[in-house]
């Protein structure tokens, strides 16, 4: 989400550091290389490659793009809250990486992701079902493990595979299914399983790259598909909003 404030600060800023190479950070580069290409572009990720969740020909064509308008991108760096410009370095813009070199930035946009918010469950009935990471262990009918009856869906299951709301969407497909079942004493309940990974990441206003079981591919065809409007018309249709 952007805010006034934000669009004020984009405005403004000569150089503008990303942190953070996932589908966010990437896609907030590519919109901002794209309506503001005067502007300096840093893009700070922890990991090897971009967009990570997705095979290595979707991050090198991702690369190749950011190359080509100027973007620069640091791997293997982090920047902690340590690493901020604090109150008394107003107006410096110096950020310390994990390597302990600096970058200089009029302004910054956290594009890491959030932590699976799990921390509730501890001291609970499931708390022996979270993993180490804090995610819930779940079988192939996205049941808790060793609590019957009780079912988890989304980004906050440990099941192996890309963290979508199109997959989140599935998981309660099953679950629903499996409740359906069990309220009639069914015992015969439903598995999920997961397909091939597969992924689209807008790059500004017309264009995305797509990963498909087929391929993988940058272009115009799947920027027309999300690009566009990035799902919302189609989100809006299935959640029943007709305008």
């Amino acid at each position: 989400m952007c805010t006034n404030q934000d669009c004020k600060t984009i405005r403004n800023a000569g150089t503008i550091l990303i942190i953070g190479g996932g589908p966010a950070g990437l896609e907030l580069a590519g919109e901002l290389s794209v309506d503001f290409p005067q502007k300096n572009l840093i893009i700070v990720h922890g990991g090897v490659r971009l967009i990570d969740f997705l095979g290595l020909k979707a991050s090198k064509k991702a690369l190749e793009w950011l190359n080509k308008r100027g973007v620069n991108v640091y791997f293997e760096e982090r920047i902690t809250e340590d690493g901020l410009p604090g109150p008394e370095d107003e107006g410096d813009g110096l950020y310390t990486m994990s390597s302990g070199k600096t970058v200089t930035a009029d302004c910054h946009f956290l594009c890491t992701g959030k932590k699976i918010n799990s921390s509730w469950l501890k001291g609970t009935a499931f708390e022996d079902s979270l993993d180490e990471r804090g995610f819930l262990k779940v079988d192939r009918s996205l049941m808790l493990e060793g609590h019957p009856n009780v079912f988890a869906v989304g980004y906050i299951t440990n099941m192996k595979e890309m963290r979508q709301g199109l997959l989140a969407q599935k998981h309660a497909e099953v679950v629903a299914e499996n409740i359906r079942k069990l309220s009639k004493g069914s015992n015969k309940i439903i598995t999920y399983k997961p397909g091939p990974p597969i992924g689209m990441v807008s790059l500004g206003r017309s264009l995305a790259i797509a990963q498909m079981p087929w391929g993988t591919m940058l272009g115009r065809l799947p920027g027309m598909l999300k690009s566009k409007d990035l799902y919302v018309g189609k989100t809006r249709k299935a959640l029943g909003f007709k305008s």
